[in-house]
């Protein structure tokens, strides 16, 4: 079977990444003490937010860490459909920022049909774009961490369960902190609401989609 990196296409997939982050370099060290304030307390997240700058550098690096993400499941097989075995690693990686991009745009659609009208509409929205702020943490947390094991030969089972505990703790403060958040406006039981329906749902319609297909 042919190997992953051999593959073109995952070659130049991860040669436009790489070159993107490299271009954002200077944005993203101008918001990474947010992020990584943020990964502790809320406020740093909020303060982001506020700024039209940070915030138009910050959805732009999310776009580059949620391909990253994708690049790492498909070489390290975080995602493990029966069915991705009939294409080849190229293929295979576009069929999971397909299933990827279907999930994002579900939690999308979602967070837009379930946004309240009130005054607390605001502090709603800020809750819910605490996703791309972890996301951005998230691939730069994955990616050193697959780079680092690379250099010293770690076999790939070894290399996606490091990946897979990282992802998870990651996943686990971006819940907290976006609960937080809105349980400042809504209180703490609607906040664990929208946290089940906004996030828990297209996550779980994720693993799902790997696990029946």
């Amino acid at each position: 079977m042919e190997e992953w990196g051999s593959s073109v296409m995952n070659m130049v997939a991860v040669s436009l990444v790489v070159v993107a982050f490299i271009f954002y370099m200077n944005r993203l060290l101008g918001i990474l003490p947010y992020l990584l304030d943020g990964v502790l307390r809320s406020s740093p997240l909020a303060n982001l937010e506020a700024s039209v700058r940070l915030t138009r550098d910050r959805n732009a690096l999310s776009i580059i860490a949620f391909f990253t993400i994708c690049l790492l499941a498909s070489r390290y097989d975080a995602y493990t459909a029966d069915f991705l075995v009939l294409f080849t690693p190229g293929v295979k990686t576009l069929v999971i920022i397909g299933i990827s991009l279907a999930a994002f745009w579900m939690r999308l659609a979602l967070v837009y049909l379930c946004a309240p009208r009130r005054s607390s509409r605001e502090n709603y929205l800020l809750a819910a774009r605490t996703f791309y702020d972890f996301l951005i943490v998230a691939a730069m947390l994955l990616g050193i961490t697959a780079g680092v094991l690379s250099i010293f030969k770690a076999n790939d089972l070894t290399v996606r369960t490091v990946l897979f505990y990282e992802g998870g703790f990651v996943l686990l403060v971006f819940l907290l902190r976006r609960t937080q958040i809105l349980g400042n406006s809504c209180g703490q039981f609607m906040a664990l609401l929208y946290m089940i329906l906004l996030e828990l749902i297209p996550f779980g319609a994720l693993l799902a989609s790997a696990l029946i297909f």
